[in-house]
């Protein structure tokens, strides 16, 4: 390999020790960073990249959402949705992803009132307005108890499957069915799984996890198995949400 000249990719670098691992031979390397850099390494060259453009951050915000983009009616009303999120993509992705999943939820809703619920109590500024629209990621299930019902589950998703060489593994979805089992075992999950059925159509794991990945708290992929026709589901906590 020394012989040679390879291109090396690392993305969502945190320090610089991470490069110093790939730092080897005659080889280029391109990294994205969400840090700056203090002290970038001899011979290097930073691009910055901007903020997303109105246009650009609409048509990130309608492909998340599954929003129609020729629709004028819904026009104005995302651009107020858009204006709250900095036009920060990774804000734009999971406001988007809001959107999506309260449609899931509540197909009938109207977008302006599906707005209405997201920004309603943002009255702040700057990237305190950004957190707000972040901490709101479960505000369509009005129901508090089902709404701590999906945040534990999720939380306890993230803390039980962490692994010392891994924080986000990938774990089959027979393993996330048993944690699921396993939390319906308390009163409590037992007495608040007939809200999250009866109100939010959310009667199975499946159905829940489902959501959670139409929201972007969980990346989903599918592999074949040996010997069968059928494709094992595996699925991990979204990259952007362990920063």
């Amino acid at each position: 390999i020394e012989s040679l000249k390879i291109l090396i990719v690392l993305d969502d670098v945190w320090n610089h020790e991470d490069v110093e691992l790939f730092n080897f031979g005659n080889n280029m390397m391109l990294l994205t960073t969400r840090t700056l850099d203090q002290e970038p390494i001899e011979g290097s060259a930073v691009i910055n990249v901007a903020l997303l453009t109105l246009d650009e951050a609409y048509y990130l915000f309608c492909i998340e959402s599954g929003l129609d983009s020729t629709d004028a009616n819904n026009a104005r009303i995302i651009d107020s949705m858009l204006s709250i999120c900095g036009y920060l993509p990774f804000t734009v992705r999971m406001i988007g992803r809001l959107v999506k999943s309260m449609q899931t939820v509540h197909p009938d809703m109207c977008i302006k009132k599906l707005a209405n619920i997201i920004m309603e109590e943002n009255n702040l500024s700057g990237m305190t307005q950004v957190n707000s629209i972040l901490d709101r990621t479960f505000s369509f299930v009005i129901d508090d108890r089902a709404a701590f019902a999906l945040q534990l589950f999720f939380g306890t998703f993230a803390v039980v499957f962490t692994r010392e060489n891994t924080l986000r593994p990938w774990v089959i979805f027979e393993e996330v069915e048993l944690l699921w089992s396993g939390l319906l075992r308390t009163h409590y999950i037992r007495k608040v799984q007939k809200i999250l059925a009866e109100k939010y159509r959310l009667t199975s794991v499946t159905k829940i996890v489902s959501l959670m990945v139409i929201m972007g708290l969980l990346d989903e992929t599918y592999a074949d198995v040996p010997n069968q026709a059928k494709k094992q589901r595996y699925l991990k906590v979204h990259h952007d949400l362990m920063w």
